[in-house]
């Protein structure tokens, strides 16, 4: 009876964010993290990190210009949030930075955690990122961190 009946999931909603059954399949046959997927799971995330850490939308860098000011990409952070995270899914090589940003009493921090060695991935590819961050945030130390995430 049931036997020609088609059920097609098109997306998965949770707490008010859906995401596309493409993107699930991305991760699930790929292990590939789309920027819908990884809002997904930073709104767990979210919930349970420590009240010092803000972990931004994965859009928030995407839509950055130079002119962009630290209060609109830190909406709906709180006054105790001194660790600032930034995740950043680069546009051609479609691999993951995450900025994070530690606000201090004198001086701003930028650390960068970047996939692999320093000859595989190339800094321009989220340098305007990056650039975008230290103006909006006044940093005046970086640091980069290769790690082997990708």
């Amino acid at each position: 009876m049931l036997r020609n009946t088609k059920v097609a999931h098109q997306s998965y909603d949770w707490d008010k964010w859906r995401v596309d059954r493409k993107d699930w399949q991305e991760l699930v046959i790929n292990g590939k993290v789309t920027l819908a997927m990884f809002e997904h799971f930073a709104k767990i995330l979210r919930k349970v990190l420590p009240r010092d850490i803000f972990l931004a939308s994965p859009y928030k860098l995407n839509k950055c210009t130079l002119e962009t000011e630290a209060k609109d990409l830190t909406k709906g952070k709180k006054d105790s949030a001194l660790k600032l995270w930034f995740p950043y899914l680069t546009r051609h090589s479609q691999r993951w930075v995450l900025f994070m940003i530690t606000l201090g009493a004198d001086s701003n921090k930028l650390s960068i955690f970047a996939p692999g060695k320093s000859s595989t991935f190339d800094a321009n590819a989220y340098a305007f990122a990056m650039n975008c961050l230290k103006k909006a945030f006044d940093v005046k130390t970086v640091q980069t961190t290769r790690t082997t995430f990708s």
